[in-house]
C-alpha cells in the first residue's frame, strides 16, 4: 500500500500489484487485470485503467526514486498494454 502527493497536491492511496526491476536496470509497474475482457472492448478498458496506471508509476518512482514505466497485463488476453 501507499500514499502519494501528486504534483497537483492531491494525496492518493493505492496498491501497487508489482514493481520490479528489470534486467537493464530500468523499473516497471504491472497492473494486472483479471476481468474477462473481449478484444472488442480490449483498448477502451487499457484506456480506462490508463489513469490508475499513471497514479502507481508516480508512486513507485518516488519510491525508488527513478522514472518508472507501467504496464497493464490483461490476464484473459494473455497480453500486455502499455
Amino acid at each position: 500500500m501507499f500514499v502519494v502527493t501528486l504534483a497537483s497536491g492531491k494525496r492518493v492511496a493505492g496498491t501497487i500489484d508489482r514493481l520490479c526491476e528489470l534486467a537493464d536496470g530500468l523499473w516497471a509497474v504491472i497492473d494486472y487485470k483479471s476481468d474477462p475482457v473481449t478484444p472488442a472492448v480490449y483498448a477502451s478498458k487499457a484506456e480506462e485503467d490508463g489513469l490508475s496506471l499513471l497514479v502507481y508509476c508516480e508512486a513507485a518512482g518516488q519510491l525508488v526514486g527513478l522514472e518508472v514505466a507501467g504496464w497493464l497485463y490483461f490476464t484473459e488476453m494473455g497480453d500486455f498494454e502499455r
